[in-house]
This record gives structure tokens, C-alpha cells and sequence, in this order.
């Protein structure tokens, strides 16, 4: 990595030190520094931005059109920015039939691979009926209208390549985690201890993916459940893939505060 010249009489970045901004921010010399043991190690990671890829959005003003794209099934209302709302959200209302649904993915800007590590948290609250829904958040490869899984009791997909977590109360009222790699067989493992649901209450839902074919899922910061049998095809192109199903003729709404995704930004094998 090449330092940077420092121009004459500028205020040398990190002055005690004799680096610059770029070059300081390399996780192998944070490591040094403090350690991966330091509480600190965790926040500063992010900021190594030559080893780690960050993408956020608080949706604190409309969709960014050039990543973000909406989907629906029915005539519902697709994910849009909510005016004046502190902290900025987003909101998707389904039409009022089964199998209507709302969907927030990207439009072909899907930047990430299990072989790079990737980590997706999401900040949602049903802002509806509880009750006869489908919610699904995590990493998928495309597009499904009808959501990743299929059927949760009998496991069945209708996506290839997706690691979601996903509550379907036309199977169960559980919480689980549901991974598919290529052509084999979905896996779906219930989260432990379980998550109960509450209306209008928000809740950090992440995904994380590696090489060696694990996934693993957390609810405000509590780890929940762990795949190792699956999850998207290293080197396939995944990305953010968040959706509300109606399980019945009653709309349904899911708010959605904030995304965000980390990524080594090298790739691992798993040989």
C-alpha cells in the first residue's frame, strides 16, 4: 500500500504517527495496536475500509433508486420513505390477499458472496396484524415473488441460493433460519431460544454467511441458530432481500429502519 505525499505545512494526518489515513486503517496493523480482543475492535473494523466493504442505509430520504428496487405481488403499497419519521424508515404494505406481498432487494447491484464473509443486519417492525404473515429477511441470489421458502414444516424452496430468516404462520409461529445452496436441499433450523413476535416493535435480525458453507442468525444480538448444511453457492452474486407476505384476505405492513452490510473485501476458499 503506498503512503501518501504530504504536501508542505499541511497538518499531517495521525501526526504521531508517520502514516497516512489510508495505510493506518489496515486491520493487520489495528490488530497489532489493540488486538481483536479490545471491545474497540469491532467498532473500528468498519473503518478499515482497504480490508472491509460497508454498505448502510437509513433510509433518512427516498429509496436510492440505483441499488434499491421494489417488487409486489397484488396492488399493495411497495416500500417507500416515510415523511417526518424520526430516524428515517421505510414502509411496505401488502394488498389485502393471499399471496400478496411487498419486497426491498437491490436492482442488480448484488455485491456480495458467501466466500467474502458477509454479515446483513436489519432493523424491522410489523406494523400489522401479526397473524396470518410470512416475513422473510437475509440474503438471497434473485427475486421471488412468493419469498425464498416455499415451506417451512415440509422444507421446500422456491428460491436457489439464499440464506433468509424467515416466520410463516401458515406452518408455525417460529422463528427460524432457512438456507439453500444451488441444487441441493433446503435446511431450516428454528431459532433457540425463540423469538416472540410483538406488534409495532422493532427488532435487529443478522445474517451471516462464510466459505465453509455456515450460516448463522442473531435477534438483537442474541445468537439464534446456525446452518452449517447450506446457504448461497460460494462466488454467486447475493444480496439484501427483505419481504412481508399477506397469509389472508387482511393487508399486512413491515417497517424497515435500517440495512446494513460488512464484508471482507477479499474472497476465502473453503479448501
Amino acid at each position: 500500500m503506498p503512503e501518501f505525499n504530504i504536501p508542505v505545512g499541511m497538518v499531517r494526518p495521525y501526526s504521531t504517527r508517520q502514516r497516512a489515513h489510508s495505510t493506518i486503517f489496515r486491520r493487520r496493523l489495528m490488530r497489532d495496536a489493540i488486538g481483536p480482543d479490545n471491545p474497540l475492535w469491532h467498532l473500528l473494523e468498519t473503518l478499515c475500509l482497504e480490508d472491509v466493504i460497508n454498505f448502510e442505509d437509513d433510509f433518512t430520504s427516498d429509496l436510492v433508486t440505483p441499488f434499491w428496487a421494489t417488487a409486489e405481488t397484488g396492488t399493495g403499497t411497495p416500500f417507500a420513505n416515510l415523511a417526518d419519521t424520526l430516524g428515517g424508515v421505510v414502509r411496505g404494505t401488502t394488498e389485502g390477499a393471499d399471496p400478496a406481498s411487498e419486497r426491498l432487494l437491490p436492482t442488480n447491484n448484488r455485491v456480495w458472496s458467501t466466500d467474502a464473509r458477509p454479515l446483513m443486519l436489519a432493523r424491522v417492525a410489523p406494523g400489522s396484524l401479526i397473524t396470518t404473515s410470512k416475513f422473510e429477511v437475509g440474503f438471497a441470489a434473485a427475486d421471488q415473488a412468493a419469498g425464498q421458502m416455499n415451506v417451512k414444516a415440509t422444507p421446500s424452496a422456491n428460491g436457489v441460493d439464499f440464506a433468509v430468516i424467515v416466520r410463516d404462520t401458515t406452518d408455525d409461529t417460529e422463528t427460524s433460519l432457512a438456507v439453500a445452496r444451488a441444487a441441493a436441499a433446503v435446511n431450516v433450523t428454528d431459532f433457540d431460544p425463540a423469538y416472540t413476535w410483538v406488534l409495532s416493535t422493532y427488532a435487529t435480525f443478522a445474517v451471516a454467511l462464510n466459505e465453509i458453507n455456515e450460516a448463522y442468525a442473531w435477534v438483537n444480538g442474541i445468537f439464534s441458530a446456525v446452518n452449517r448444511t447450506g446457504g448461497p453457492a460460494d462466488a454467486t452474486a447475493i444480496g439484501p432481500f427483505i419481504g412481508i407476505f399477506a397469509r389472508s384476505s387482511t393487508a399486512r405492513t413491515l417497517d424497515v429502519d435500517y440495512v446494513k452490510i460488512v464484508s471482507e473485501r477479499r474472497v476465502y476458499s473453503s479448501t
